[in-house]
């Protein structure tokens, strides 16, 4: 037997048919542009959602040759990225996605009525501009045409199960990123859709994670080329997703996600609103659990600006191009004397949980005449991997175990970053080499209610063949614990340089 997880992502989607022994059968991908009409407008069409959906999977499901016995079929996706449709079930514009801060002045002005905490107690998020309750506000006082003919608000997950299956349905995850769900009731808030002067109606039909959704259309299965009694499964976001993949089952667990950004998930069996911080906080997968959610936003950026910026060398060809990363990282990892007084801040763009500072700036302290080009290479990732380290210390401060670091995505293929990262932080490190997690996690769920593993601990084992404990090097953890309290002490020099001076 077999499943099929799709991961719908912010630049493109993944597809994965999985068998009952946790063989990838087949993968596909096929990625869609962002569409940036104006200054804080981030778009994409929903169609090209649907579109790279159909795509992908049909691609997978052509290698099948029993594709009869593709039972079931799940969804891991982007969250917060929302298109209005009207009553005809056809967008009334292009999708607003998660990236989209065209509602800053919106926002503040929803501020001036309801205190921060209004929204951060009842749905576990900070009010933002990205997420949906700043955009159905945004287009109510901007798009008064959008606002009254708008049917439902819905977000990629609820949007593609109607594609499949003809009901709207979101799960809690992806819900209480929208901020419109009472966290605590995993309902929507009555409070804040009224604020909103919207009613539930608007809204998709929640449903908890691994439920059925339904079973296919005729239109739907003759578009994918699959049998109508297949099971459409109720996924998750993409990082609570990637927690299945990554077997993020227990209290303590922490899991990384390494892309431009490093998205951190911290798992617990406690929900607590810490108005202090302002973590990200929502339900889980699995029932009982939570999870604490934040990011460092521009971590795997710092290594391609370097890249881009100083990593350059003269071709055979007498060309100038970009090192590749696997040179950077063998040239860099011989460098842990000679740039250990060199301390790099990877704060591009400011710096999130546990001190959020807008104003930060990514910082270079320490070089001398001595230095070149890989010392920096090796001091951005172990800036990074500090910044992780200071992550999960704020954590512990707010209450949280932090047991284990799952790692996926682009830095794994680093073995340099993923040992400067197991010999920074307190506790094991464990990274997988299958670079589509989310996508595994939604084959999981989908698994796991169709009988194809007997649960989602279950079909982790099955799957996940390739996850290695990063191995702990003691002289190298002495040296960097050191210097970790050199970089938390220029930290705050950096920051207050910044803060004094940016506008």
């Amino acid at each position: 037997m077999y499943v099929l997880g799709v991961d719908v992502g912010t630049t493109g989607t993944k597809a994965m048919i999985v068998d009952d022994n946790g063989r990838i059968a087949a993968s596909a991908y096929q990625g869609y542009p962002l569409i940036t009409a104006g200054e804080g407008f981030v778009e994409q069409n929903a169609e090209d959602w649907w579109d790279a959906f159909v795509s992908t999977s049909r691609q997978c499901i052509s290698k099948i040759e029993d594709r009869h016995n593709i039972i079931a079929l799940s969804i891991s996706s982007q969250g917060a990225s929302m298109v209005p449709v009207d009553k005809n079930n056809l967008p009334l514009c292009n999708a607003m996605v998660w990236m989209d801060s065209r509602g800053n002045g919106v926002k503040d002005e929803m501020l001036k009525s309801r205190a921060e905490e209004w929204f951060y107690n009842r749905t576990g998020w900070k009010l933002l501009p990205g997420l949906c309750t700043v955009k159905i506000r945004w287009l109510s006082e901007n798009r008064p045409d959008i606002f009254n003919n708008t049917c439902k608000y819905l977000t990629t997950m609820d949007y593609i199960n109607f594609k499949l299956t003809g009901r709207y349905a979101i799960d809690p995850t992806n819900a209480s990123i929208t901020q419109l769900m009472n966290t605590t009731r995993k309902k929507w808030d009555t409070d804040i859709l009224a604020f909103l002067d919207i009613g539930s109606d608007k809204l998709p039909e929640l449903l908890p994670t691994g439920s059925v959704v339904g079973k296919l259309t005729e239109n739907a299965a003759g578009i994918l080329g699959l049998d109508i009694n297949t099971a459409v499964i109720n996924g998750g976001h993409d990082q609570y997703c990637a927690a299945i993949g990554a077997g993020a089952f227990n209290n303590g667990d922490i899991i990384l996600s390494t892309g431009t950004a490093w998205v951190v998930l911290a798992i617990s069996d406690k929900l607590d609103f810490d108005e202090v911080t302002n973590i990200s906080i929502g339900p889980h997968t699995i029932e009982g659990l939570w999870g604490a959610l934040t990011s460092i936003p521009t971590a795997g950026l710092a290594m391609e600006w370097f890249r881009e910026k100083l990593g350059l060398r003269i071709s055979d060809q007498g060309a100038l191009e970009a090192e590749t990363f696997r040179d950077i990282d063998i040239k860099a990892g011989g460098r842990l004397d000679s740039a250990r007084n060199l301390l790099f801040y990877p704060c591009f763009s400011g710096r999130g949980f546990p001190n959020w500072s807008q104003k930060s700036r990514a910082s270079l302290l320490g070089l001398s005449l001595e230095h070149d080009c890989y010392d920096i290479a090796r001091a951005i990732m172990e800036g990074v991997a500090f910044e992780m380290k200071y992550v999960l210390e704020g954590y512990k401060k707010s209450g949280y175990a932090v047991n284990s670091l799952r790692i996926m995505g682009g830095a794994t293929r680093s073995d340099l970053w993923m040992d400067i990262i197991a010999n920074t932080v307190e506790c094991s490190a464990i990274r997988f080499k299958e670079p589509n997690i989310a996508c595994l996690g939604a084959a999981i769920i989908a698994g796991a209610a169709s009988g194809v593993f007997k649960d989602f601990a279950d079909g982790f084992r099955k799957v996940n063949g390739d996850e290695l404990a990063c191995p702990v090097k003691q002289p190298v953890k002495a040296a960097y614990l050191e210097k970790y309290e050199q970089y938390k002490k220029g930290m705050g020099y950096a920051d207050s340089f910044y803060n004094s001076r940016v506008d």
